[in-house]
């Protein structure tokens, strides 16, 4: 990246071109740029042209700007590339610092257009994924029976079967977020940090090139290893392979160029924030000034503006998928649900059937199965309408139950 000036007393610029080199690490390693085999970002990028062709042009433009910056006060007619807007009150090497700001910015996006689908492939790996403890042993089945032995006392009314399905969901969620940190340190165990020519030491306190540029840019706590201080080398580990997800035939190129979001206005504090009866941890504490931060449980580079607290609420239950049917004879018993209204939506539509009659010559009649439907029209209405017109009778007619649950299936509480 564009090396800082020796100068004693640094400038803002100099900072600028540090937190856009530790802001291109982060990508690069997130996105997985050294990783080989099926892990690499060329494997992912398989079956996408689209893909493929914007990241070479953005990485093109990047390195167009890096060479262009080496000399600070050298104009060139060229800085427009990819549409990078240029300030003409900037200096020719500000306008190219700034360009390079606007490509990361973009590869930034365009890494969470790329690895969004990937979510959904990796929920099915992580079913088949080993809990183990430090010395390597499997310690799922420990750790679900730990769970149910918990709701077990939470909701000692429940059905067997109900508290069984909820302790494994516990588990599966845990398995998921295992998975996707494993996922993620093998995408980026190639990336070497390898730090920039130091400077002499500013006589300035707090202008330490390494504590300014991590401090506001760098997620607290971040899941993998990749955030660590610049001196410091990403170790081999024994990890088995992983393989990335193809790009969604959905990618929309014009979402890259989407203008980029205002920075971090503040830094927040605390340890968890209450959605009603549930509590939900606090976002990464990203500094004044960042742009994007690692989400440590999907492990997704976010927008600033999921740091907000109703964004970040939204984001980690999406994470979760809290919910789970909660009738006995489901077929689909171990599906998890991202949101309410997909939840209770499976549950009327699958569980709650019913069809009413409201024809003429009778009060309305409501049926729990459709075969009873059937037999009441061929029985009782077999004069008014023909055969062929039963199945447009029952889609009209079907419809699901006023109430999901006469009463709770965890605790038996009934509605007055």
């Amino acid at each position: 990246m564009v090396q800082p000036t020796a100068d004693n007393h640094r400038s803002g610029d100099d900072l600028n071109s540090e937190e856009q080199r530790a802001r291109f690490l982060i990508w690069s390693a997130n996105i997985g740029i050294f990783a080989g085999g099926h892990a690499s970002l060329d494997y992912r990028l398989r079956d996408s042209w689209e893909a493929k062709k914007l990241m070479l042009d953005l990485l093109g433009s990047l390195k167009s700007y890096l060479r262009r910056g080496q000399h600070r006060s050298t104009p060139s007619n060229t800085d427009d590339s990819l549409s990078i807007s240029v300030d003409q009150d900037r200096s020719p090497f500000e306008q190219r610092l700034h360009g390079i700001e606007q490509t990361i910015d973009r590869l930034y996006r365009l890494s969470v257009a790329i690895r969004r689908p990937s979510i959904i492939s990796q929920n099915a790996k992580a079913a088949n994924f080993t809990i183990k403890d430090e010395d390597g042993n499997d310690v799922g089945e420990q750790f679900k029976d730990f769970a149910l032995t918990w709701i077990t006392h939470q909701f000692p009314e429940a059905p067997p079967v109900l508290r069984e399905r909820l302790a494994k969901s516990v588990t599966l969620r845990r398995k998921r977020f295992l998975f996707r940190q494993s996922h993620q340190k093998k995408l980026g165990m190639k990336l070497f940090l390898t730090p920039p020519p130091r400077p002499a030491r500013s006589a300035s306190p707090g202008l330490d090139a390494e504590s300014t540029v991590m401090a506001r840019t760098v997620v607290e706590n971040p899941v993998p290893d990749t955030h660590k201080k610049h001196n410091n080398l990403l170790k081999p580990r024994l990890l088995s392979q992983t393989s990335a997800s193809k790009v969604s035939g959905k990618f929309r190129t014009e979402d890259i160029f989407e203008p980029t979001p205002s920075r971090a206005p503040t830094v927040f504090s605390g340890a968890f924030t209450q959605q009603g009866s549930i509590s939900i941890p606090d976002p990464p504490k990203p500094a004044v000034g960042s742009k994007e931060f690692e989400c440590p449980y999907c492990c997704m580079i976010l927008p600033i503006k999921e740091a907000v607290r109703s964004h970040w609420t939204r984001h980690v239950l999406n994470d979760l998928e809290p919910y789970v049917c909660l009738f006995e004879d489901c077929n689909d018993a171990h599906r998890l649900f991202r949101d309410r209204a997909a939840w209770l939506s499976h549950m009327q539509e699958t569980h709650t059937k019913q069809w009413t009659c409201t024809a003429a010559g009778h009060k309305p009649c409501v049926f729990e199965t459709e075969q009873d439907f059937e037999h009441h029209m061929r029985v009782d209405h077999a004069a008014s309408f023909k055969e062929s017109q039963l199945p447009w009778y029952k889609k009209r007619s079907q419809g699901p139950a006023a109430s999901t649950f006469s009463a709770c299936p965890l605790c038996g509480y009934e509605p007055a």
